[in-house]
């Protein structure tokens, strides 16, 4: 007689189950609803229906006329009617490509089946939605193959193969007592299988190392035949054909280093606090409406970065900490106001530290993109406590002084926009 895993407690009372990775991958778990028996069941989501006696000594059920709603059965997938899952594009910023019978530009609310190949341009991002609600952002340079997208008749549960090839992704996969989804991805270099937890998994440089990072939940990842369990708050990578590396705790958000208001000028300056064994950082910068549409996806070493190609507006800033060997930390998160528009004019004449013998001589500087009028303003302190001159509304690109006081004069424009 066939035995398999199950529990005769409902869901509520049975929380710890579902979140134990290990639960065997062949087995899925089906929530009773009222009005069910075993016979329903077993007509609704069974091949073959009468594998009902199965299903009853499996689970131990002693009265299959009623069964209490809540309970969780254990009914082996192989079992299971299965139906085409398709995933939907949710979201999509920058350039992105899927590949199905042709190549062609990825569109949000695109209906993506199994087989289809999805590649991300850089400071591209998509995200895919799946039938129970589950989510994966793929970001730039990424590319993936959707090996399999099943639903179980009856159900909205997913069963889900993606194919990395490389890249990075984020996964959400939802935890339902309902619908027990599950999601594998794999790469050259890893397996990582997941229920109703968060994670992150790439393939690094040249393809030759993997990367998982586990965000909630506990997920089970396979390299060269080796199975570890990784719990929240910890990663581990593998090159290509290694077992898993022992599991590394997730480094700490970096703390903020920020001003008060919006900043002025250009490149946008984002730096934080360095973060204990951090080897280099990733920040990404999106609009604060719109936290799907990556603008920036940057890595350096340093804990400071200079950003040249945001326009004015708001934004949220997410910077992360990497260590050696690949394992990306928590994000911090803090918004971020520009107002650098007009830039700032560069000052052409008379030259910095020019040694005037007269009295008077005309300020001049490169036109300002965007400005209409200029302002300028003169003092003997380089703080501008006191101004010498101040003056507003300057039409074009000069403009005459006269009358200098004796010392170090120093002079500031500023553009004005309509």
């Amino acid at each position: 007689m066939l035995s398999f895993t199950a529990s005769s407690n409902s869901f509520g009372q049975d929380t710890a189950a579902l979140d134990d990775a290990a639960l065997d991958d062949n087995v899925w778990h089906y929530q009773v609803r009222p009005g069910d028996n075993i016979w329903s069941i077993s007509r609704r989501l069974l091949t073959d229906w009468k594998r009902w006696p199965d299903i009853q000594a499996g689970n131990n059920i002693e009265r299959p006329r009623a069964i209490l709603p809540g309970t969780r059965l254990a009914i082996p997938r192989k079992w299971l009617r299965r139906k085409p899952g398709p995933a939907t594009v949710s979201s999509v910023s920058g350039k992105a490509y899927v590949t199905d019978t042709e190549r062609h530009p990825l569109d949000t609310g695109t209906t993506i089946e199994a087989g289809a190949v999805i590649e991300t341009a850089p400071q591209a991002t998509v995200q895919l939605t799946f039938v129970d609600g589950s989510k994966v952002t793929l970001h730039e340079n990424a590319r993936v193959v959707l090996e399999k997208l099943d639903t179980y008749e009856g159900t909205e549960a997913a069963d889900v193969l993606i194919r990395l090839e490389s890249g990075r992704l984020d996964a959400d996969v939802q935890r339902k007592p309902e619908n027990d989804s599950r999601f594998n991805f794999q790469s050259p270099a890893l397996i990582s299988a997941i229920r109703g937890t968060k994670i992150r998994t790439s393939l690094l440089g040249d393809g030759n190392r993997g990367t998982t990072e586990v965000l909630t939940g506990k997920v089970m990842v396979e390299a060269a035949d080796r199975l570890l369990a990784i719990d929240k708050g910890y990663g581990t990578a593998a090159d290509v054909g290694k077992e898993p590396e022992p599991p590394t705790a997730l480094p700490e958000p970096p703390v903020p280093i920020t001003d008060d208001g919006p900043q002025r000028q250009l490149p946008v300056r984002i730096a934080f606090e360095p973060v204990d064994g951090a080897a280099s950082y990733r920040v990404r910068v999106v609009p604060a409406a719109n936290p799907l549409a990556t603008l920036v996806d940057v890595t350096g070493v340093e804990p400071v970065f200079g950003i040249e190609v945001l326009d004015d507006g708001n934004y949220q800033v997410m910077a992360r900490a990497i260590t050696s060997g690949g394992i990306e930390g928590y994000d911090a998160s803090w918004p971020l106001e520009v107002d650098a528009r007009p830039l700032a004019p560069r000052p052409i004449a008379p030259p910095e530290d020019r040694i005037l013998r007269d009295d008077r001589t005309e300020l001049r500087w490169d036109p300002a993109d965007g400005a209409s009028a200029y302002r300028l303003q003169s003092s003997l302190s380089p703080n501008f406590e006191v101004l010498e001159l101040d003056v507003d509304g300057i039409a074009g690109e000069s403009f005459p002084v006269e009358g200098l006081s004796e010392g170090t004069f120093y002079w500031r424009v500023a553009g004005i926009d309509d």
